[in-house]
């Protein structure tokens, strides 16, 4: 249980849907994009159903690190080169406006979320690996010159502190060296102006605007199956109908298949968190390195004397985590580097949807389907993204043009043209799919070792086994019941993983993350 979760324990307890309904428009997910899509939509008066199969702000928008940021870690430069300079300006200028965004809903509703205003940093913990900063800091540059500022020189990565203006806007970027952390750097990118807050305050706050204008939320309700008929959709929600004027998937990975085909444009990564509580001095701010393994931390601030500081990082590709690791170990390293004291009080994993070209999908689920909309592929950078894809979103429904659509089409081929990673990904499939089934384990039951699982051979067939610290030992089916592709075992969180779309069950067989819907096959 996250962090978040285990200490705002604030619920509303939203009953399930018990029977059919009729809403103008249906949001799948609420988690912070569903909920932030629901505000927007409820407030121009619209009728706002939202159908959450667990809790609100449960899953991932509830396991998050909460950085209100435009700093995607080194991002420009490559947006430059692969889309050019205005379209790095224009990503640039989403994710401040989102920033904004979130400010004013804040301020205007009086969301009590705990939300302050801190730099963001990403820095440099390899010599070798400056001249990425030297190239992003060039980018930075070109846009300021573009908006009419005065670029700062990036010879040697000087020091400087000139302010960035546009569209109402303050942007504030600069290199600084030897930043004061106590981990071995050689300086970073400072993005001033930048937030942080409470994730799951922030989304009961909106839950509480949804409500005042009128909207309906479920919770326990796991939608099966959408259809299109006679202009309207159909969803198949615990087996009753819920008849809506316009979809929007707000699910994390879309639960719905086809034709939007996204589970081959699109992969999951896996990363972990720790909470450790510390009376030391910490530091403002927070921060990302460049390279691998990742490590990313900032400060939870709760009382004078006393902090509590996520640590985050250390992630791999879900179903491709080595099984002789424990991930949250590298973590409680790096907290041994910050502080001489702390009690670790929270793990946790959490889960993010990549896409193959980095960018986000949001907008029409396909050019097939009308009044269907998504918003996926964040890549860890969810809180901002998640306020463009609610205004995108909103305004389409609503006929309005947005100048930042574009960037964000999901009908775009660039994600196909990049052709290793596509490769890649369907090397994963293909191996999951069929040829590691043909794979027959040596092991048996008996030789799996208390606190591990594997998948072994039983009763002459292949079974997913994990047997707890007591010896009693549970047998799955270790096959996703998403696309059919074998799952491996992740030894850390003690889970059955996919390797090609990212779906994840306990050891027991339940389902915890999609685009799996349905439980594994107990035997």
């Amino acid at each position: 249980m996250s962090y978040w979760t285990e200490n705002f324990k604030e619920k509303h307890n939203f009953k399930p849907l018990n029977k059919n309904i009729e809403t103008d428009i249906c949001i799948i997910g609420a988690g912070l994009t569903g909920l932030s899509c629901g505000y927007y939509l409820s407030k121009k008066g619209l009728n706002v159903t939202i159908i959450e199969k667990d809790e609100v702000c449960s899953k991932t928008s509830g396991s998050t690190t909460a950085k209100i940021t435009s700093q995607h870690n080194l991002f420009y430069d490559y947006l430059a080169k692969n889309y050019g300079i205005e379209f790095a300006k224009d990503y640039l200028e989403a994710n401040e406006e989102a920033i904004k965004n979130i400010k004013t809903i804040v301020d205007e509703e009086k969301i009590k979320c705990d939300l302050s205003k801190q730099s963001a940093y990403v820095y440099c913990s390899k010599k070798s690996d400056l001249p990425l900063f030297t190239q992003e800091i060039n980018t930075i540059n070109q846009i300021k010159s573009i908006l009419n500022t005065t670029p700062y020189s990036s010879n040697h990565l000087k020091e400087s502190d000139n302010n960035l203006k546009s569209g109402g806007l303050s942007f504030d970027a600069r290199f600084k060296k030897n930043l004061n952390i106590p981990i071995k750097n050689f300086g970073g990118i400072e993005f001033k102006n930048q937030a942080m807050f409470n994730p799951r305050k922030y989304c009961f706050g909106l839950v509480d605007c949804i409500l005042k204008n009128n909207g309906t939320i479920f919770e326990k309700t796991s939608a099966t199956n959408i259809k299109f008929e006679n202009n309207l959709y159909k969803i198949t929600a615990n087996n009753k109908i819920i008849t809506a004027s316009y979809v929007i998937l707000a699910t994390h990975f879309p639960i719905k298949n086809f034709p939007g085909i996204y589970f081959i444009k699109m992969y999951q990564d896996i990363s972990y968190v720790i909470a450790v509580k510390t009376k030391e001095k910490t530091f403002d701010g927070y921060y990302i390195n460049e390279s691998s393994p990742a490590i990313s931390f900032r400060n939870v601030y709760e009382k004078a004397g006393e902090n509590t500081v996520l640590i985050s990082g250390n992630g791999h590709k879900v179903g491709r985590t080595n099984k002789d690791i424990d991930c949250y170990k590298f973590l409680e390293d790096v907290a041994k580097k910050l502080f001489n004291e702390y009690e670790i009080i929270s793990k946790w994993s959490t889960q993010d949807c990549i896409s193959l070209d980095k960018l986000p999908y949001i907008g029409n689920f396909s050019k097939i389907l009308p009044n269907i909309y998504v918003a996926t592929g964040f890549k860890k950078w969810g809180m901002t993204l998640s306020n463009i894809s609610a205004n995108i979103i909103t305004d389409k429904i609503l006929g309005k043009e947005n100048k930042y659509e574009y960037l964000f089409k999901p009908s775009r081929i660039g994600a196909l043209k990049n052709s290793k990673a596509f490769g890649e990904q369907m090397k994963e499939t293909i191996y999951s799919i069929g040829l590691n089934k043909l794979k027959l384990p040596d092991e048996t039951v008996k030789d799996i070792k208390e606190g591990t699982g594997k998948i072994v051979m039983y009763n002459g067939k292949k079974v997913g086994a994990y047997k707890d610290k007591n010896g009693i030992c549970y047998l799955v089916n270790p096959i996703c019941t998403h696309l059919k592709c074998e799952l491996q075992f992740n030894q850390t969180d003690k889970t059955w993983d996919c390797p090609c779309h990212g779906s994840r069950f306990t050891y027991k067989g339940q389902v915890i993350n999609n685009p799996a819907l349905f439980n594994l096959k107990n035997i």
